[in-house]
């Protein structure tokens, strides 16, 4: 064995308990992830007070970026948050 490793004895019922965390726990991430939320033009002047005109600014010298799809502009309500956390 090398420096600084160790070694554990565990029963069976231990080891499946080990991996049950582990799965839940990656489960619980990928879902986290999956259900990124996204808010509307008019949910984020709302949320920061304000124009529809200084989020194109924004997004004109990058500092907001919006997601769109279709004729559908959407902000990453993370990206707010952090707007709202400055």
């Amino acid at each position: 064995m090398e420096a600084g490793q160790m070694l554990y004895v565990i029963s069976p019922e231990q080891l499946g308990e080990v991996v049950k965390k582990v799965v839940e726990e990656i489960s619980t991430e990928k879902k986290d992830t999956s259900m990124k939320k996204f808010l509307t033009v008019n949910e984020v002047v709302s949320n920061l007070g304000v124009s529809r005109t200084t989020l194109w600014r924004w997004e004109k010298y990058n500092y907001l970026t919006p997601i769109r799809v279709g004729t559908k502009v959407l902000y990453r309500e993370a990206e707010i948050k952090k707007l709202l956390n400055n």
